[in-house]
């Protein structure tokens, strides 16, 4: 496994390399701001993990082509 540096991780640096990325924030924040969060304050809610997992999953699929099976290289 790569070594990434700081400043690639920092300021979209997925977009950078093409990389493609669920915008945490834009999903988080409204939960967050509505007071969904777990009790303690500190770990997201059930609805935003099912969100969260919605847009990875969307972000997967739209990387995956279905006529190219797994395990194999591209």
């Amino acid at each position: 496994m790569g070594t990434v540096r700081r400043s690639q991780r920092r300021g979209g640096g997925g977009r950078r390399h093409d990389v493609p990325m669920v915008d945490l924030p834009r999903i988080v924040w409204p939960h967050l701001l509505a007071g969904r969060a777990n009790q303690d304050g500190m770990h997201y809610g059930w609805e935003t993990h099912e969100e969260i997992g919605a847009a990875l999953a969307a972000v997967i699929t739209g990387c995956w082509d279905p006529r190219t099976p797994i395990g194999t290289d591209h």
